[in-house]
Parts: structure tokens; C-alpha cells; sequence
């Protein structure tokens, strides 16, 4: 006799909680404390932030099993992309994403069409012979944390801009120097110098993360690889306004790094 659809779902619900290590109380409990965050967990898979990423990474894992390893490895571009690299979140995230499978029906399709797109991407890949990862979710794939500048000097209000901060960054073999640089309006450009001019292409883009001692709020910078002008050593962020940055920045605050698999500013149709 074969089994509805309901009851194929029932199984499955079952056999990751076992794998998982998932009682149905931490199910349940979860579900009353986080009612809000579950009904819109299909937000997930149209966020970029950090968060997102790594409970995306988690619902990868759970549904994927076995394969899992292998699907992270390629979907996010993660080397040893097991349980060992993702622990953690498994973690922080399993019991959250097990009950959004279970009560958020939506995201339960959702969530089984996606990995079962990826999985098929693995296999077309597999094919190909191609075993270099690729990012479909585009997301970031190196973290950098500075501690709080301490011996910058406060930037002066100035009609131009002029740095305020500046930090030495290096990611796999390329180097260079991240530059905060403010105006007198409020200003904010950030701007990556290339130790070397990129010979084709530019290897990554950054999202720069910090908070600013005035008003304590947060910012978030992306420095685009779109950015680039050919011949120079420099991409930069647009202007933006209303950042108070003249009491300096506190805390910690990040540098995301995301590499790329495309070349940028050639013509690649010839």
C-alpha cells in the first residue's frame, strides 16, 4: 500500500529528528517560544546577512543526510563542509529548522525543492568533472574580525575625503589596505587598495560591517567588485550619508569576504 503524502512527510520528520538528536518537546517548545520567526522562515532563502547563511546551511545538512557533506561542499563553497566545519550551527539551528519543517508547511516545499535543486546541480557538476565549489546562494565565505581602532586619529571635518581609519587585509594570496575615509557632511566611502592590480579579474568583494561611537547604531558597507576600473588597483563602496563617524568606531567590528568565480570588466562573449 503506498503512503500519502502526509505520511511520507511524517517519516521523514521522524527519521531526522532521530538522526538529529531532536526530541518532539524541544520541537514543541521551540515552536511556542519562536511562533514569529518560523511563519516567516521561507525568508531564508532571499537573505544574504550572515544569520540567513547559516541556517541555510543547517536545513542543507538535516535534509541532504548522507549526502550532505558533499552538497554543502559545493552549494557554498566550504572545503570539509561536514559536521566538523558546521558544527556549531548545526547546534544553534537544528531544533529551529526541524520545527519550521514541521508546523510552516510552505517552507517544508520550499525547503525540499531547494536542496532537491541543489543535489541536482551536484550531479550535472559531478558529470562536467567539475569539482571546483560554486555559491548559488551568494553568499560570504570569509569572515575577518578587527578588534576596535585604538590609535587612529579622529578624521577632521573636511570639504574633501580623508581616512580615518585604515587597516592591512589579506585573503588567501591576495593583499592589500582597507581605507574608511569621512567628509565633513557625514560622509562615509569605504575603499579596498589591491596590493598589486588584479591581472583579470577581481578575486572577492567585501561587506564591512562596524558600529559607530556617536549614536552606537550599525552599518553595513558593501564594497562591489563591480566597482573596479581596469588599470587601477582600487575598488570602492558608494557614498554614504549619515554615518556620524567623527567619535571614531567601537568595538569589534567585521570585514565579510566573498570570493568570486567570475571575471569582471573583460568581454568574455568573443
Amino acid at each position: 500500500m503506498d503512503l500519502t503524502p502526509q505520511e511520507i512527510r511524517g517519516q521523514f520528520l521522524n527519521s531526522i529528528m532521530n538522526e538529529n538528536r531532536v526530541s518532539l518537546k524541544a520541537v514543541y517548545e521551540c515552536m511556542s517560544e519562536n511562533g514569529d520567526t518560523i511563519d516567516n522562515m521561507d525568508s531564508i532563502f532571499d537573505s544574504e546577512d550572515e544569520v540567513s547563511m547559516r541556517k541555510c546551511m543547517v536545513l542543507l545538512h538535516i535534509i541532504s543526510r548522507d549526502q550532505a557533506q558533499e552538497n554543502l561542499s559545493y552549494f557554498f563553497g566550504v572545503e570539509k563542509a561536514g559536521t566538523d566545519s558546521i558544527g556549531s550551527y548545526i547546534d544553534q539551528y537544528k531544533v529551529l529548522m526541524i520545527t519550521a519543517l514541521m508546523f510552516n508547511t510552505l517552507f517544508y516545499v520550499s525547503a525540499c525543492n531547494w536542496c532537491g535543486l541543489i543535489q541536482r546541480e551536484v550531479k550535472i557538476l559531478k558529470k562536467q568533472g567539475r569539482g571546483t565549489p560554486f555559491s548559488a546562494h551568494d553568499t560570504w565565505t570569509k569572515i575577518i574580525r578587527f578588534p576596535e581602532p585604538r590609535h587612529d586619529a579622529v578624521a577632521a571635518a573636511r570639504l574633501g575625503f580623508s581616512s580615518f581609519h585604515e587597516i592591512p587585509l589579506s585573503c588567501d594570496d591576495t593583499q592589500g589596505r582597507l581605507y574608511f575615509k569621512g567628509n565633513d557632511q557625514q560622509e562615509v566611502i569605504l575603499e579596498f587598495r589591491f596590493e598589486k592590480i588584479p591581472p583579470e579579474a577581481v578575486p572577492f568583494e567585501l561587506e564591512v560591517c562596524f558600529t559607530t561611537k556617536h549614536d552606537q547604531k550599525e552599518h553595513t558597507v558593501v564594497i562591489s567588485a563591480d566597482s573596479y576600473i581596469e588599470g587601477t588597483n582600487i575598488i570602492k563602496s558608494g557614498i554614504i550619508s549619515d554615518i556620524y563617524y567623527s567619535d571614531g568606531i567601537s568595538g569589534e567590528y567585521t570585514v565579510k569576504v566573498k570570493q568570486l568565480n567570475f571575471t569582471v570588466g573583460l568581454d568574455n562573449s568573443k
